[in-house]
């Protein structure tokens, strides 16, 4: 289990409170089609589905973690963003894996998705999403202080990971260009940091 699992399935009292009502986290675990398709190329095509929609202006996204199992997304709080979310998300990662479907060498790669058909395939079968509220989270992944009176191990391996992560708006945050393109957040107080 990813240390983001242990800090999102434990329903313990959050470690701090959430203080961002103009934004909301979506999480989203992975299903089996992921199984079929080597994880580098994977994560590819999630951070190009990902820019695809930014690109088009389709979404905007302020924060993110890919792992193996969990993405972890934070939007704008408004009327549907969610929603509109997840449809054009959905669409953008069935066009990417239609086109590495169609690519020479991996033809036979995605041998459930290729039986079923892309087209027929609903977004319940590509992960499984829900919102969260971790201001933790939320504060590792645009990097924010977690000024706290002690020390929690959990949080602790958490802040480790996301520092060893690819795909994670951290490098955004700390000046440099990840992989996916993010909105960052000005924060106008700097103390924040």
């Amino acid at each position: 289990m990813d240390e983001i699992d242990i800090i999102i399935e434990t329903h313990e009292k959050p470690a701090l409170k959430w203080e961002r009502p103009e934004f909301q986290m979506l999480l989203f675990r992975k299903r089996k089609w992921t199984t079929e398709i080597d994880e580098d190329i994977r994560m590819m095509i999630l951070a190009r589905a990902l820019n695809m929609g930014i690109e088009s202006d389709l979404f905007q996204i302020y924060g993110y973690l890919l792992t193996e199992k969990t993405l972890v997304f934070i939007l704008r709080n408004d009327e549907d963003v969610a929603k509109n979310f997840i449809h054009e998300f959905y669409r953008m990662l069935r066009l990417e894996l239609e086109f590495y479907r169609q690519s020479e060498a991996n033809r036979l790669c995605i041998n459930d998705i290729e039986e079923v058909g892309l087209k027929e395939l609903k977004p319940k079968d590509f992960y499984k999403c829900r919102k969260i509220i971790d201001e933790v989270l939320f504060r590792l992944l645009t990097n924010r202080s977690l000024e706290s009176g002690y020390t929690n191990p959990v949080i602790e391996a958490l802040k480790d990971k996301i520092k060893e992560e690819t795909y994670c708006s951290l490098i955004d945050y700390l000046g440099g260009e990840g992989p996916v393109r993010v909105s960052v957040i000005p924060f106008i107080n700097e103390l924040e940091k």
